[in-house]
């Protein structure tokens, strides 16, 4: 029977501090999908190995994270490659482990209207299903296609933000939720430091996130500022405080 140690990797790129790659392994203890990338293969199949062994000194391997199970594995690697969108990955989490996950609906950026970042939802074939200035609005637009709650057509025909009650608020955040932490996530800045961010949106339904280097601060900052703080995921909750606590 074989022993799996899950994990994920990145390659980053030295010139300029990007990640360039993201890759999940079922031995990540061995990092053997790592060395794999060095070794003779059908470039054609495998672009970054030839980007790689081309320019084997640019780009630096770094083993991300562990996890416990194939599907958190799966999940995190499709997470990733959304939120950091590497130029050498061509998929979103197809390849590397046996045992692949569906692409889901996402959303991505979609350029710019003067000064003001646009975005939109992928469908599963790739394409652009709508667009909006409002992330959070396609993100909770996702979240409902992704659990059947609403079809394509339905949502091309969505004009506004949808109306939760704070219980749905409080479940759509512990579904997307790393941190266990209601509206808390990890901001990456370049290179591997990163943020806590607190998101929210204003008055007039706008996204707004406020930052802090110290977790601890961003929950006073929270409460000084009257909003929700709130645990919506106990066990992921436990793991950030271990792991803030740990450092």
């Amino acid at each position: 029977m074989h022993e799996y140690c899950f994990g994920i990797y990145m390659f980053i790129d030295k010139k300029t501090s990007n990640i360039v790659y993201i890759g999940k392994d079922s031995h990540i203890d061995k990092s053997i999908r790592i060395k794999n990338h060095y070794q003779p293969c059908f470039k054609e199949a495998q672009p970054f190995n030839k980007v790689l062994q081309n320019n084997p000194d640019r780009y630096e391997p770094s083993v991300y994270c562990r996890v416990d199970n194939i599907d958190d594995l799966n999940q995190l690697e499709f997470d990733l490659i959304n939120l950091y969108r590497p130029k050498f990955n061509f998929r979103i989490g197809k390849d590397g482990c046996s045992i692949n996950r569906e692409v889901k609906y996402t959303v991505a950026k979609n350029g710019k209207i003067g000064n003001t970042q646009m975005y939109f939802i992928y469908d599963k074939n790739y394409g652009s299903l709508k667009r909006s200035c409002n992330k959070q609005f396609l993100e909770e637009l996702c979240f409902m296609l992704n659990n059947g709650e609403m079809t394509e057509e339905e949502v091309k025909q969505v004009k506004r933000p949808l109306k939760r009650t704070h219980h749905q608020k409080i479940n759509l955040s512990k579904s997307k939720n790393k941190s266990g932490f209601f509206r808390v996530s990890k901001h990456y800045d370049k290179g591997a430091s990163f943020r806590w961010r607190y998101a929210y949106l204003d008055e007039n339904n706008h996204q707004k996130s406020f930052y802090r280097k110290d977790f601890f601060k961003l929950k006073k900052e929270v409460e000084k500022r009257k909003m929700v703080w709130k645990i919506v995921d106990l066990d992921k909750a436990i793991d950030t405080v271990r792991s803030i606590v740990a450092i």
